[in-house]
């Protein structure tokens, strides 16, 4: 899904002599509106076709997130133990990893980030471990010979990191930070390390979470995409300027009264999982009911499929309930866990 192997490489070494050292500069903020430089699509404004897939990977227990690149799908699973699921292309399983812990080869709570070929061939994964403040990098092929979970290199990061990514040297990540979302980012080979960060303010708030689903990063390495569900937004940044644009389905007027994310959870959910291809981004989109009523039980999936310039090209409708979103840059296809806990694949 994302391959940047040989800085990774460097950049797992240096993480590690930087966890000895006083840490990088801290950047003040550039302060950034949630509304600059977006698209704005009216919410009937597409007519969708419904597409089938097939199931690829049959009824992985938990299946939460996915990556897949490089001959192997990593499959999170926090409700089960081990917590990773390891399968080939066609769907073998390959093993299974990470007990739920605090230790050096545990994981509390991880999901993927990114798949890597190492310098020695080994096959590995990074996976933000959130409640460690760190990317932990699993190495797949030592686990599976020595059978037992093997953590070969770590980056640190901040708490409340949710949504991370790695492209090449570059450490991109959003979280919640003095009552504010922030998208942070540095360069984990430079002599002179700083941390960046865009403080995209809204109202002054005690409860307020911007973030829900998952990042995503182009096979490329030219992107970086952030879904926000309670904005009704993505946020497509462009490696390595960090220009950013945004796009949105629906009218962003409506939530100018409502910054509290309690309130908000039953009344507004747009964006719901992210997933980025060659040449677009796939988003999960779930509509923004705004009344108090219960939302009707979901038996279809709509997906946004939308270009890197904030073009929304197509919509469709799959008759699944997906969870999360995967692209899988081997087969060039897209992949969703539905609620049965099946990887379906779709020709979009």
């Amino acid at each position: 899904m994302k391959r940047y192997l040989s800085a990774i490489s460097a950049v797992a070494s240096l993480a590690l002599l930087a966890a000895c050292s006083s840490g990088p500069v801290m950047e003040s903020p550039v302060e950034v509106y949630f509304t600059e430089n977006i698209n704005v699509y009216p919410a009937d404004a597409f007519t969708p076709d419904t597409i089938q897939g097939v199931t690829v990977i049959d009824e992985v227990m938990g299946a939460f997130e996915a990556i897949s690149s490089d001959g192997v799908t990593v499959l999170y699973t926090p409700r089960d133990s081990p917590m990773i699921k390891v399968y080939t292309a066609s769907g073998d399983s390959l093993g299974a990893f990470g007990i739920k812990g605090q230790g050096p080869n545990d994981f509390y709570n991880a999901t993927p980030v990114m798949i890597e070929i190492a310098g020695d061939g080994d096959t590995c994964v990074w996976l933000n471990d959130v409640s460690a403040r760190m990317l932990k990098r699993l190495n797949i092929t030592r686990s599976r010979v020595a059978g037992t979970t093997l953590v070969d290199s770590v980056i640190n990061t901040e708490f409340g990191a949710i949504n991370v990514a790695l492209v090449g040297n570059r450490l991109v990540y959003e979280l919640m930070d003095n009552d504010a979302y922030k998208l942070k980012w540095r360069d984990l080979d430079t002599p002179a390390d700083t941390v960046h960060a865009e403080q995209m303010y809204v109202y002054p708030t005690q409860d307020f979470y911007a973030y829900y689903s998952r990042e995503g990063v182009s096979p490329d390495g030219k992107h970086v995409v952030f879904g926000m569900t309670y904005f009704n937004q993505l946020n497509i940044v462009d490696i390595p300027s960090m220009e950013r644009r945004a796009v949105s389905v629906g009218n962003l007027m409506k939530y100018d009264d409502c910054y509290d994310s309690k309130e908000r959870a039953n009344k507004y959910d747009g964006y719901g999982a992210v997933a980025c291809g060659t040449d677009n981004i796939y988003a999960i989109y779930f509509g923004t009911p705004v009344t108090d009523e219960d939302v009707p039980e979901r038996t279809t999936t709509t997906i946004h499929v939308i270009g890197y310039d904030g073009t929304v090209r197509a919509v469709h409708v799959v008759p699944d309930v997906l969870m999360a979103l995967f692209f899988n840059s081997d087969s060039g296809k897209l992949c969703g866990i539905d609620d049965n806990d099946r990887v379906i694949q779709y020709d979009i």
